[in-house]
């Protein structure tokens, strides 16, 4: 490949996100080249074997079939199965307290995603939990429960009202340790007013451990992929209204209003995106959108192995996306993090993905970035121009886009995104204003700052929005489910470039297998 050094930014924007990209050292020159590689390599065909079912997972020879989740019949037939369990759901939801999610992994950062996503529009108290710790924590909360003392207390002393709660336990194995800790303690403290519902592909071992309630995924379902499934539910029957009687007739259709719906159209703007990705020419933009997937593949691809760029950040300043980072973290170095393949001529597979929330990267780590001897690349989530929570706080404060605005050597490059995050003489959030300066800082520096202040600027930086919407949570959840579909396409295409597996997980089962063979010489 050929290695020179010139900035190559580019833009991309339709009706669910947009994306600005200062990628200093990756030329076009290079993309092209990357093109022809991909050809050869059928990276068009291997994209239709991937949505088609085919077994594109080879080492354990089945397919992908999270894709499939996104399809419009499975949607149709999981919106079916999500109503009637979500009318069971609605009356225990009238006597219960509180909503518990058990699980780790994907299973743990897709749903903590979509509740934190969702928090204020949510009609039902609900926390997860990850390890005992956590669920102690959870348990023996004050506020967990109107009870002096905690959950756990209350328990044992046999209170004369006991707090119901709904314990989802999710688990594609239902052999995962964590998990199982978790649920031998809930029961363990239960007196008979936990429900208990299992979500898995392993119904004989959900029912080995009492539990009646069981809603199946497909096996062929990885963690990092399982938002799409069923494991989601708990999030989305969330949304429900625990108000309603379980008489009232209401119920059905406040179910339907509400879970469906957001359910529905969160999968749709994965929809979206593979109709992008897969029907490209047939689509409006599609062929922009193939090529803007491509460019953030090749380019990973292109710094880790040719600018030994080996680390990339993803940093998240929309507040209710602080977990998408970690999401992602574990999207990329699950999927990517495999042997480099003998015939290819990349012998760098996944980088090393920093996650974090932005406001406590920029006051702590990103010094490094700055002004540090490592050569790193950058993914950052900005909000909305308007977050508002701080819309304030610059009403008696400097104009904070007028600034940037006036940095030098960043008028011209910036003059359309400004435009486009809004009209100049309108004040932007602090975080968004937090997003936009790093984003700039990162890539292209600023003659401003003072010679003992200069920073680097070199930094390859992509930064993300959701497109503002009119504030209704479907078309947040849409434009939502868009991104990590697009993520996803951007780890797929990076895995057919790199000619490896990004469905397998052979190292993290090596951990649970030897775990459990460590722990049985005790017993």
């Amino acid at each position: 490949m050929t290695k020179k050094k010139s900035k190559h930014n580019f833009f991309f924007e339709n009706n669910f996100i947009s994306c600005e990209s200062n990628l200093n050292g990756f030329t076009e020159e290079i993309y092209r080249e990357f093109d022809k590689k991909a050809k050869d390599l059928k990276l068009e065909q291997k994209i239709n074997d991937l949505f088609e079912g085919k077994k594109v997972n080879k080492s354990e020879k089945r397919a992908a079939t999270h894709v499939q989740l996104r399809d419009e019949i499975i949607t149709k037939e999981n919106k079916k199965i999500g109503r009637s369990f979500g009318n069971k759901f609605s009356e225990w939801c009238n006597e219960s307290e509180k909503i518990i999610v058990l699980g780790i992994g994907g299973s743990y950062w897709g749903n903590r995603l979509l509740i934190d996503f969702m928090s204020g529009q949510l009609n039902h108290d609900i926390q997860i939990a990850r390890n005992v710790n956590d669920l102690k924590d959870i348990l023996d909360s004050d506020r967990t429960t109107r009870y002096r003392g905690g959950l756990t207390k209350v328990m044992t002393n046999d209170a004369p009202h006991p707090v119901k709660i709904h314990f989802y336990v999710l688990s594609k194995s239902f052999t995962t340790a964590e998990t199982l800790q978790c649920l031998k303690l809930a029961k363990k403290l239960s007196n008979g007013s936990f429900e208990f519902t299992a979500i898995t592909s392993n119904k004989k071992e959900a029912k080995k451990h009492g539990i009646k309630n069981i809603i199946s995924i497909d096996e062929g379902i990885g963690g990092r992929y399982s938002i799409w499934s069923k494991m989601s539910i708990p999030s989305f029957l969330n949304c429900t209204d625990p108000s309603l009687s379980s008489k009232d007739e209401k119920i059905e259709d406040s179910f339907d209003r509400m879970h469906t719906h957001a359910y529905i159209d969160f999968i749709r703007g994965g929809q979206w995106a593979d109709k992008y990705l897969a029907g490209y020419s047939a689509v409006h933009d599609g062929a922009e959108y193939f090529e803007f997937v491509k460019r953030l593949a090749y380019s990973d691809i292109w710094f880790h192995n040719h600018a030994n760029r080996n680390t990339r950040a993803i940093f998240s300043y929309h507040n209710d996306l602080w977990a998408l980072s970690h999401y992602f973290q574990q999207l990329e170095m699950e999927s990517l993090g495999k042997p480099a393949n003998p015939s290819s001529e990349f012998k760098k597979t996944g980088q090393v993905i920093l996650s974090g929330l932005g406001q406590d990267a920029q006051h702590s780590y990103l010094q490094l970035f700055h002004q540090g001897t490592h050569n790193l690349c950058a993914d950052i989530i900005a909000p909305p121009r308007w977050d508002y929570a701080d819309v304030d706080i610059f009403r008696d404060n400097e104009n904070v886009l007028e600034y940037l605005s006036t940095l030098e050597d960043w008028n011209d490059a910036d003059s359309d995104m400004l435009e486009r995050a809004g009209k100049k003489d309108e004040r932007p959030s602090l975080i968004y204003a937090q997003a936009f300066t790093q984003h700039k800082l990162l890539s292209t520096n600023t003659k401003k700052l003072k010679k003992i202040e200069k920073i680097k600027g070199d930094t390859p930086t992509n930064i993300f929005s959701l497109r503002q919407s009119n504030g209704l949570l479907t078309d947040r959840l849409r434009n939502l489910g868009f991104l990590i579909a697009t993520w996803e396409h951007r780890v797929f295409i990076t895995s057919v470039m790199l000619q490896i597996n990004p469905f397998d997980q052979f190292g993290v089962n090596a951990g649970k297998i030897y775990t459990n063979k460590y722990l049985a010489e005790y017993d």
